[in-house]
């Protein structure tokens, strides 16, 4: 599309139709032509679900309001490229439902910063290891997160961010049989309506000062699995962790203290069930334990009368 010809441009898949690329390395790029294209004139990716729709790379140019909206499923079968690649200034890609597949066996995502990419589901499969660059990235991801096979997803260095700001019930899930499957560097929650991200399979930020937990709307509800967190910056707004019958593992020093009762209170109740210390912490107002304690490292009481 253009400024001259705004609307109209995109994929569009219908019926038992069939767009798929012949190679996994094939590029099929979303650009404009020319300059001066207005806000609010995005491409469509629309596919039937009797069809079929695959690209090999994805790519959004970095132009001016080059927009890209779809409600769609489709797979990106790339591997080790930028296999999805929101380029920069101007891109912005808003998913509003479907699953995004990753087939690839080393698929990266990228969304160079100020790049705006919305996912609703993504979904790894086969032995897929979902990975980004490692610029300054970030993603949001308003559906679920699911994991299949041996796929996995991991930071692929310390500056890529993933927020989950759905506004209903979302999930970290999958039948993913590899050990630490889910990896985060920078893990935000900003979700609406009090709305709930629920760990259906282990999840852990890893270890690095650099790396942060943000708490800002909704609740991160572990289930019965664990959450590692190897953040070493730790902030809360509105958002809370539910610790349902699940383990929360801390294994790095944090600034600020946060193991307090405030981090994890639901309804006014504190819901920490099990907590493993892995590295030397210390609490930052009372703490309640539903569950088991383990210390695999010293827990230091905050002063005063916590």
């Amino acid at each position: 599309n253009s400024a001259t010809y705004p609307t109209g441009a995109g994929i569009e898949v219908a019926g038992t139709g069939q767009f798929y690329v012949g190679a996994a390395t094939a590029i099929t790029t979303f650009d404009i032509v020319g300059a001066g294209l207005a806000e609010g004139y995005p491409k469509t990716i629309t596919k039937s679900s009797e069809g079929k729709l695959e690209f090999g790379n994805l790519v959004i140019s970095a132009k001016p309001n080059n927009e890209v909206t779809t409600a769609s499923d489709f797979e990106i079968t790339g591997s080790g490229g930028s296999d999805f690649s929101n380029a920069g200034a101007g891109g912005k890609f808003i998913a509003t439902a479907g699953t995004i597949t990753f087939s690839g066996d080393a698929p990266v995502i990228e969304s160079v910063s100020p790049a705006v990419t919305q996912f609703y589901n993504i979904l790894g499969e086969g032995d897929a290891d979902i990975t980004f660059p490692a610029t300054t990235q970030e993603i949001m991801i308003a559906g679920d997160l699911i994991l299949n096979d041996q796929s996995t997803i991991a930071p692929g260095g310390t500056n890529s961010k993933v927020i989950f700001n759905g506004s209903s019930t979302q999930y970290i899930k999958g039948n993913s049989i590899t050990l630490n499957a889910v990896q985060f560097a920078d893990l935000q929650i900003n979700k609406a309506n009090n709305s709930e991200l629920i760990l259906e399979i282990d999840a852990t930020i890893a270890i690095n000062d650099a790396h942060e937990l943000t708490l800002t709307n909704g609740i991160l509800n572990l289930g019965s699995k664990t959450l590692s967190v190897g953040a070493g910056i730790i902030s809360r707004h509105n958002g809370v962790i539910n610790g349902a019958s699940g383990t929360l593992l801390v294994n790095t020093t944090t600034d600020p203290v946060w193991l307090a009762n405030y981090y994890f209170e639901v309804n006014g109740e504190p819901t920490l069930y099990n907590l493993t210390v892995a590295t030397a912490h210390s609490t930052a107002n009372d703490l309640t334990v539903n569950g088991t304690l383990l210390l695999q490292a010293d827990l230091t009481i905050a002063s005063g009368t916590s």
